[in-house]
């Protein structure tokens, strides 16, 4: 999936939840508490990627500095 499609894919979120939102009555600014909501998760998912990212490069860095010392 490119990042134009993921971009495309999160906003159509946003509009869907902004609707739910006024449908269930909040009128003020539902399209921003919809845009806030979804964009928290995401931030969330991008976060324990990261996490897991840096633990990878935790392992890898063990692994070769122990490869390094067999040598």
């Amino acid at each position: 999936m490119s990042t134009a499609d993921r971009a495309e894919a999160l906003l159509e979120r946003i509009n869907e939840g902004a609707k739910e939102f006024a449908d269930k009555g909040m009128k003020s600014d539902a399209y921003g508490l919809a845009g806030s909501a979804i964009l928290c998760g995401q931030l969330v998912k991008a976060l324990e990627r990261i996490e897991r990212l840096e633990s990878d490069i935790s392992l890898l860095t063990d692994l070769l500095a122990g490869l390094e010392k067999t040598q």
